[in-house]
């Protein structure tokens, strides 16, 4: 809620109030309609961003630049596809099991104890939240 208050104050502020209720219309839109529904799944791969970026390029870049195994132009378009998808699909289950057990993603974390000073933030869930997920 707060999010999307900033969202749209910065909106009025920068592209006036009918760019702000629209974006503001879509997005509770978005929340109850079948479309919210398919989504959610991608939630949990959208809290380990970061994460994430930073695992694609250590398992990525060594395997298709020339310093590493330089695979970029041995693959066809239709294998890079097929690795990118499975590589998706794991991202999204692994997101799924790290999130029953942590709040955070491990650089998410680091991140947000930067950010508050290191302030008691914590990263394990407590028991009653791992039910609950």
């Amino acid at each position: 809620a707060m999010l999307m208050a900033f969202i749209a104050l910065v909106a009025m502020l920068t592209a006036g109030p009918g760019w702000m209720g629209g974006m503001v219309g879509m997005e509770s839109l978005s929340l109850q309609s079948i479309l919210g529904t398919l989504l959610r799944p991608l939630a949990g791969a959208g809290r380990l961003t970061l994460t994430f970026y930073i695992l694609q390029s250590i398992v990525f870049v060594p395997i298709f630049y020339g310093f590493g195994l330089g695979l970029w132009d041995d693959w066809s378009q239709a294998t890079r596809l097929w690795v990118g998808l499975a590589a998706i699909a794991a991202q999204l289950a692994a997101a799924h099991l790290w999130l029953r057990h942590f709040r955070y993603g491990p650089i998410e974390w680091v991140w947000r104890v930067l950010t508050y000073w290191g302030r008691d933030i914590p990263f394990r869930r407590d028991s009653a939240e791992q039910s609950a997920a």
